[in-house]
Formats: C-alpha cells, sequence, structure tokens
C-alpha cells in the first residue's frame, strides 16, 4: 500500500524540505531531529512535511515534535493540547518544557533556544529544525542592513552551544519556501494551527520590510532568494 495522497500545496512543501535538506546538508543520515513547534502554521507545516517524507525516503530520520512554553500563539495549556492531539495522530509524543512560564503578552526568543536544546538533549536528537521561511531570513537580513547598517547572513544551518558545552545543529527545512506557500499548505491539509497573538519585537518593520520586496516586480520566491542569496556578494566596507 502506497503512502497516504496530499494536496498538491502540501507536496510542494514537502518536496522543498527535501531539496533543502538535501542541499544544505542540514541532517545527518538516520540522526533524529527536534522539530520545535510554536502552535502557528510553518513550525507545523514543518512537521507534517518531515512526517511525509520518512515515508518516501530511504532515510529515516526520527521525527521528535516539541513545544516550549512562550504564550505566542495564545495561552500555552491550550497550545500544548492542541498541539499533543495533533502529532498523536501521527504516532508521535510531543515533548513540552514548562520553565518559562510566560506572563501575558510574552515574547522572548532568546530562552527558546535554550530550552529547545534541554529537550533536544532529553530525546537524544542532535539536530534542532525551526519554521523559519524564506521570507523570516529575507525580512532578518534587510532588517539588520537598516537597522544596524551591517551585512548578515542567514543560515539554513548553524551550531548552537549550551553552558555545558553539548553542541547541537539548527536547521530550518522550509528555508526555501515563502510563508504564503507553507500556510496554504497548512489550510489545505486543516492542520490546527493558531494565529500569533503577541507580535515580534520590531513586528511593524518586518512587516514593512516584507511588504517591500512582496511589492517588487517578480515571483515572490525568486525575490525573496535574491535577498538571502546576497549577503555573500555585498562586501561590509559598503555599509559604513
Amino acid at each position: 500500500m502506497g503512502s497516504p495522497k496530499m494536496n498538491n500545496s502540501m507536496w510542494y512543501v514537502m518536496k522543498r524540505i527535501g531539496k533543502a535538506i538535501f542541499n544544505e546538508e542540514m541532517l545527518g543520515p538516520e540522526a533524529p531531529v527536534l522539530v520545535g513547534l510554536s502552535g502557528g502554521f510553518a513550525s507545523m507545516a514543518l512537521l507534517k512535511g518531515l512526517v511525509e517524507r520518512r515515508k518516501r525516503v530511504p532515510y529515516k530520520h526520527p521525527v521528535v515534535p516539541a513545544f516550549v512554553y512562550d504564550g505566542v500563539h495564545g495561552p500555552p495549556d491550550e497550545v500544548a493540547e492542541v498541539l499533543k492531539a495533533w502529532c498523536k495522530t501521527m504516532d508521535l509524543d510531543l515533548l513540552v518544557d514548562k520553565q518559562l512560564q510566560p506572563n501575558d503578552n510574552h515574547f522572548d526568543p532568546v530562552p527558546h533556544g535554550w530550552r529547545l536544546a534541554a529537550l533536544a538533549r532529553q530525546a537524544g536528537a542532535p539536530y534542532i529544525a525551526l519554521g523559519h521561511t524564506v521570507v523570516d531570513r529575507a525580512v532578518g537580513i534587510l532588517e539588520a542592513m537598516v537597522c544596524e547598517g551591517v551585512v548578515r547572513d542567514a543560515p539554513t544551518r548553524e551550531s548552537l552551544i549550551t553552558e555545558d558545552g553539548d553542541t547541537y545543529v539548527v536547521v530550518r527545512p522550509v528555508s526555501l519556501i515563502t510563508s504564503q506557500a507553507v500556510l496554504d499548505a497548512a489550510t489545505d491539509e486543516f492542520l490546527p494551527y493558531r494565529a500569533r497573538q503577541v507580535a515580534p519585537p520590531g513586528a511593524e518593520l518586518k512587516n514593512l520590510l516584507g511588504d517591500f520586496v512582496i511589492n517588487k516586480k517578480g515571483a515572490p520566491l525568486e525575490k525573496l532568494m535574491n535577498v538571502v542569496n546576497a549577503p555573500g556578494r555585498i562586501h561590509g566596507k559598503y555599509m559604513a
């Protein structure tokens, strides 16, 4: 019996995830990967894409979903229950970290990495996958140029070293896909994602920069990829 059919939008996301993993050498063969879930559409589509990809490729990376309390997509207890139930439909057990115990309107992206690293250690996973799209990468690059006058890359693969000296590899498998394409896939597959309740720091500028790129002539993905590929061709002295 073959693998269950997917919507074309989810198939596209799954294939682009595979391309990113292969081209960027994101994951080691058979190595477990912790998938950081937020409750939003991008991280859920990432997990769905990885699970579906495992059914169709020789390398079977064990996938471990994880959630760190942050309040970004609503009351964390509610979000955790939704994620647990959804993960169960894929025979996955959700790991949950409650150490942050956020207050209302909480958003602090820095501790998330350390808490995800703690869960990765618990799961024996050397890799941590995040749902950052090509839009997130492009906006991050432009924001650094505008606010700091620096040319900063937005890597798809980077090391995270904890205070204990443990090293994890943070990867972004949806980094070759636009946010709209990921949202379409999550919607078409009826994934139980939740709307963001708390805006990220600098949200107004981020939205402005995102609109700036998208409103230029040309295909959205091509324009965004031009931005993320640009730092390697720009000399830092031009930003001085």
